[in-house]
């Protein structure tokens, strides 16, 4: 009786480990450890990103995956710059991009919903022959969000020793909220005072992006 009872009780446990298994979400079938994400705003637009939320191919969702400041570019008309942003530690490759920024040279705080395509996430798991020792060369295993004033928006595909590649133009809508969701009176993060001085000088060149 004792013998059958610990039986019983050892067929529970691990019915139970079996089941708690079968409900976990599959791994990422990634040919690298993990993916980047980077945003950038052209120079002297100065922005704060309030979160870029990530849904994955398996639905899974990696709040606040960026945060905070953007890289500046190199130029202030359209876009030159960027790097390979923050990895995404156990997300499969992106289906859905949820960015909330706040554009401080306007301001004005801006919301949007990215969808990535197929094609873009089939690029993500190719490897192209490259010239370059750089570890992971050959795959573009970053996605770059580029955000302008006016809510302009613009997506690529990057990474080491590649060109990189457009996936996606987009135009944000304003958030109802303002900055912070509400909770900020509608008070902005201060703008610099070299962006102060550019937008004094040169005003905002709406139509470079």
């Amino acid at each position: 009786m004792k013998k059958w009872i610990i039986a019983l009780l050892m067929s529970a446990t691990l019915g139970g480990c079996v089941s708690s298994a079968s409900r976990l979400p599959p791994r990422p079938a990634l040919p690298y450890d993990a993916w980047h994400l980077g945003v950038m705003v052209p120079a002297y637009m100065e922005a704060w990103v309030e979160t870029v939320d990530v849904v994955d191919t398996r639905g899974l969702r990696f709040l606040g995956a960026y945060t905070g400041l953007p890289v500046q570019g190199r130029t202030t008309r359209g876009w030159s710059g960027g790097n390979y942003g923050r990895k995404v530690v156990g997300a499969d490759l992106p289906q859905t991009l949820y960015v909330r920024w706040q554009s401080l040279v306007e301001p004005q705080t801006y919301r949007a919903e990215l969808v990535i395509p197929a094609s873009a996430r089939e690029q993500m798991r190719q490897r192209h022959r490259v010239d370059c020792k750089v570890p992971e060369a050959g795959y573009h295993d970053s996605v770059l969000v580029g955000v302008a004033p006016a809510g302009a928006i613009r997506v690529w595909l990057i990474g080491p020793c590649l060109k990189d590649l457009e996936i996606l133009r987009a135009q944000a809508e304003v958030e109802p909220l303002g900055p912070y969701s509400g909770q900020s009176s509608g008070k902005y993060r201060p703008l610099s005072e070299q962006a102060k001085q550019y937008i004094q000088k040169n005003g905002i060149p709406y139509d470079s992006w």
